[in-house]
């Protein structure tokens, strides 16, 4: 995996300061006041006649309005993008819808192109400054961490000050080109430049380790990882790193939020119990995690952590996999009951070997609080049981016997 130039560690930081996050605000800084500057130009007038000087103001208004709207659905959408096709391409993306929205609007002959590219853009430019500095801040290396982005949102915070005064300094200088149309549209074509400098660097620098982590890339993540921090690829610290994230994602995909989150849905929905008997095991089964939680303070140093992660993998694998038996039975008058049993066994397994374990595992291994699938977790476990129903057990049963060896 190469990285920008063979550039390792801090340099690499900072070069992914002055490429990606230096062009990203200076294009939102500039698009916020570069429209107004110009709308009052002689040939931006003529060539745009429903503007004249009785409604200058409202356009004015109009064209920053639409701008913002714009950067406020890509915005919204970025997080989508994102977390799918990942930093790199995101950003390589919103460039490119960038770079459209620019020239719709330098080389527009009516209002309504130029509102659209001023629309497109802003689109872009909100999905630009958003996935800029989840970026950033991921691929910061941590023994100086805060201090790369507390540089980035420096640079973040003069750059679109700085970009509303480049704009304002280019309007000026060309309007002092009387009736001639690269007088606007000159202004309106300079983010590509900025544009360029992130689809030709973009690709030079590495993806975000989070996503590569998500998205099961673990050997490309710990490449990036051991570049980042300017480490041997085999550095224990590396891989220190990649094992807290695994042991994140096995307290947070074997089941035990799916239970937490929709209990009661799970015990009326799925075990078929009356719907006071299911609050009523829901609260339960809830209550009785609180109490197995606390065998951990009697096993967790005597014990040590491996060996309870072992076993309550153990354990919880063998819990969802009767789980999945027992579900796929729920017609036979005992199965709910039987089904009952393995999720309170399962909730005295969770929370001996991983519920505290897990926090203080990674706390001691490795420097960064890496908490992640919760979201994930949350959005697809009411689909699952809807379109798939006992098997969803089985899935949270193979994963957990996946953790055996892992650990």
């Amino acid at each position: 995996m190469l990285a920008f130039r063979g550039l390792r560690g801090q340099a690499l930081a900072y070069a992914r300061i002055v490429c990606v996050v230096l062009p990203a605000f200076v294009i939102f800084g500039y698009n916020q006041s570069n429209i107004g500057g110009v709308l009052d130009f002689e040939s931006f007038t003529k060539t745009f006649s429903l503007i004249d000087t009785a409604n200058t103001k409202e356009t004015v208004r109009m064209m920053v309005a639409i701008y913002t709207i714009g950067c406020l659905v890509g915005a919204l959408a970025c997080p989508q993008f994102g977390n799918r096709f990942g930093r790199r391409w995101t950003l390589v993306g919103s460039a490119v819808i960038t770079t459209v929205g620019q020239v719709l609007q330098s080389s527009s002959f009516s209002l309504t192109r130029l509102i659209i590219g001023h629309i497109v853009s802003g689109i872009g430019v909100g999905n630009i400054n958003s996935i800029v500095p989840v970026w950033q801040s991921e691929c910061s290396p941590k023994n100086r961490g805060n201090n790369v982005v507390i540089l980035g949102t420096f640079v973040a915070t003069v750059k679109v000050c700085g970009g509303c005064a480049l704009a304002s300094w280019i309007n000026y200088g060309l309007g002092l080109i009387p009736g001639k149309a690269i007088s606007w549209r000159i202004p309106l074509a300079i983010p590509l430049v900025f544009t360029s400098i992130q689809l030709a660097t973009a690709f030079s620098f590495l993806e975000g380790p989070r996503w590569l982590v998500q998205n099961g890339r673990l050997e490309d993540a710990t490449d990036a990882k051991a570049i980042l921090e300017n480490l041997h690829r085999d550095s224990e610290v590396v891989a220190r790193a990649m094992l807290a994230v695994a042991v994140k994602f096995s307290a947070q995909m074997t089941g035990t939020n799916a239970i937490t989150y929709y209990a009661k849905t799970i015990f009326q929905k799925s075990l078929h119990f009356p719907s006071r008997q299911g609050a009523v095991l829901a609260a339960g089964i809830l209550s009785w995690k609180i109490i197995a939680s606390s065998f951990s303070l009697f096993t967790i140093d005597r014990v040590g952590r491996k060996p309870l992660f072992m076993v309550a993998s153990r354990g919880m694998s063998l819990c969802m996999t009767c789980m999945a038996i027992t579900a796929s039975m729920i017609a036979h008058p005992a199965a709910g009951k039987a089904a009952t049993i393995f999720l309170f066994l399962y909730f005295m397994f969770f929370p001996v070997g991983f519920l505290g374990a897990n926090f203080l595992y990674a706390t001691e291994i490795a420097s960064q609080d890496l908490r992640l699938f919760n979201f994930v977790i949350a959005e697809i476990t009411t689909i699952c049981f809807a379109q798939i129903g006992y098997r969803t057990y089985i899935i949270y049963a193979v994963i957990a016997a996946f953790v055996l060896p892992l650990v």
